[in-house]
């Protein structure tokens, strides 16, 4: 603890990953950058914009793409999308204010709840609206003792955020809160069927009620720790709008060969 290390992009090991999927696989439905934090967030985007270029190097067909990174300033932002990536993903993880500094203490610390949806904002004007994700950690709220009066209010605190996000022109997205040892919340119970039955149907009107473009990085088969792809497959023909999304209906892409492990 307390010693800090410097890590810096291996664009070596990504252009051959890309190469072997390419190769292997003979398509690429959409690439999703991430990884890490860095406090110095205009290094971290160097590092985003050095792999981008890694990318860019191998002579394939570049998909569509995503950086999924901290909250950036308009100027960084602006790099990322000149760069050629196509989305950004900045995710409060959690909506009510009162809970970031418990949930979150190092986003709270290093940047703020409220810069944070000035980030938001500023990159739909940078993007465009549809172009800009923010990622909410459905059920982790209810880790946190007599912060809601039930399952119910938790889930309507995150469509709350959810629907500030669609008014904002930012397609809100979410993973399941999964318990896991060791962290913070390791010995907390994950969050009751009653949340997510408030929560998803909530979610659903919300897609129904705002003309936001499902991301083309969106792909139902790879939308982890989410019922999203369930819900996709209720609205087909919004959803399938990009390469990642052209697997909805049982096709899959070939297996790879043991020799590209």
């Amino acid at each position: 603890m307390g010693k800090s290390t410097e890590m810096r992009p291996n664009v070596e090991d990504m252009r051959e990953a890309i190469h072997t999927i390419w190769h292997e696989q003979g398509s690429v439905g959409y690439l999703a950058f991430s990884g890490g934090s860095l406090f110095d967030r205009t290094k971290e985007a160097d590092a985003f914009l050095s792999y981008m270029n890694a990318m860019r190097e191998t002579g394939e067909r570049v998909p569509p793409s995503v950086a999924a990174i901290q909250a950036l300033d308009r100027h960084d932002t602006t790099r990322l999308k000149a760069a050629g990536f196509d989305y950004v993903c900045y995710s409060m993880e959690v909506w009510s204010e009162q809970l970031w500094p418990t949930v979150m203490p190092g986003k709270t610390r290093s940047l703020g709840r409220d810069r944070w949806m000035d980030c938001l904002k500023e990159a739909v004007d940078v993007f465009g609206p549809g172009k800009v994700m923010c990622n909410f950690v459905a059920g982790v709220e209810m880790a946190v003792p007599c912060a809601f009066s039930s399952p119910e209010s938790a889930a309507a605190a995150t469509l709350e955020g959810m629907e500030w996000c669609c008014e904002q022109g930012i397609y809100p997205k979410y993973s399941m809160w999964i318990v896991s040892g060791g962290a913070r919340f390791g010995d907390r119970a994950a969050a009751p069927m009653e949340y997510y039955a408030k929560l998803l149907p909530g979610r659903q009107q919300l897609f129904a009620s705002y003309d936001i473009p499902v991301p083309e990085t969106d792909c139902p088969r790879c939308l982890t720790q989410s019922l999203e792809a369930d819900l996709a497959r209720l609205d087909p023909a919004r959803f399938a709008l990009g390469p990642a999304a052209a697997f909805l209906t049982g096709h899959s892409h070939a297996a790879a060969s043991c020799a590209a492990h």
